[in-house]
């Protein structure tokens, strides 16, 4: 579609720049919501995420090796084959990994950002409410991104755009319905639901599993617009569907004990506020 564009002899990346967009977006609602709290070092959120985008794009590429498990497993039944030369250790290398898969990254991310605010022995669940809207902020420009370039492409279609040069030639010459735009516009909803629960009082350790049961039903079925299968189909269900499977039981489970655990305590604070009632009455 338009995965690159020319400026000055230098060739740029859309969906590089639509992720450089996405993360300005993403730090505008973090510096947004962070004004009014103690509780978070608002002087290491940049470093936080710094952090996080180091586990995102190590994580992102690390899942998208294993979807290629039958050719790591070649590889090792043929290793003097990947170690002829170094050229060819990089072809290996790069086509194995060379491409990411969006929950590795969020799994990555926030890894790699635990790491960094467990260094410092910050408070950890302070830290991840603030961000957890960051990410449906950030992926929204990157499907955005990835609409440009024409990977993640979706199923051939009446409704759609066909691809011409695209950043994967499997997309092109074939009119695919844009599930990337849908999903763009499914994440920045999923932002703005965030942004107004969290500044009307969303619990302590809430935010990222309401993410977590939103995205994964979202994802769960825009799987099924996908045209791209190179994720591998197990059972019927691509990687991506088994892991929003996951994904959605965690964060159900995790908000389930939260608001019990919340129920617990409001009834304790009102059993203690009467019984002091009554002894002040005495």
């Amino acid at each position: 579609m338009f995965p690159s564009f020319t400026i000055f002899g230098k060739e740029i990346g859309t969906y590089m720049l639509c992720s450089v967009v996405g993360a300005l977006f993403a730090g505008l609602i973090v510096h947004m919501l962070a004004r009014d709290r103690d509780d978070v070092r608002k002087d290491q959120l940049l470093h936080i995420a710094i952090a996080a985008g180091g586990g995102l794009f190590v994580g992102a590429h690390l899942l998208f090796g294993l979807t290629n498990m039958p050719k790591i497993i070649w590889i090792f039944k043929h290793f003097s084959v990947f170690t002829y030369s170094f050229d060819t250790a990089i072809y290996f290398l790069q086509d194995i990994f060379g491409g990411m898969v969006f929950y590795g990254g969020l799994f990555g991310g926030i890894i790699g950002g635990l790491l960094y605010i467990r260094s410092l022995k910050l408070d950890k669940w302070a830290h991840i409410d603030l961000f957890a809207p960051a990410i449906p902020a950030m992926h929204a420009f990157g499907r955005i991104g990835c609409f440009l370039s024409g990977c993640c492409y979706g199923i051939e279609s009446d409704f759609g755009f066909v691809y011409h040069h695209s950043a994967v030639p499997a997309a092109d010459g074939v009119r695919r319905f844009p599930v990337q735009l849908l999903e763009c516009i499914v994440n920045l909803c999923i932002v703005l639901i965030m942004v107004i629960l969290i500044k009307r009082g969303l619990g302590r350790k809430k935010p990222v599993f309401v993410y977590g049961v939103m995205y994964s039903v979202a994802r769960f079925l825009l799987e099924f617009l996908r045209g791209d299968k190179i994720r591998g189909i197990y059972f019927g269900l691509s990687t991506s569907q088994w892991i929003s499977i996951v994904f959605f039981t965690v964060s159900v489970i995790a908000l389930v004990k939260l608001n019990a655990k919340g129920d617990k305590s409001g009834k304790e604070a009102e059993k203690n506020n009467a019984e002091l009632s009554v002894g002040a009455t005495v």
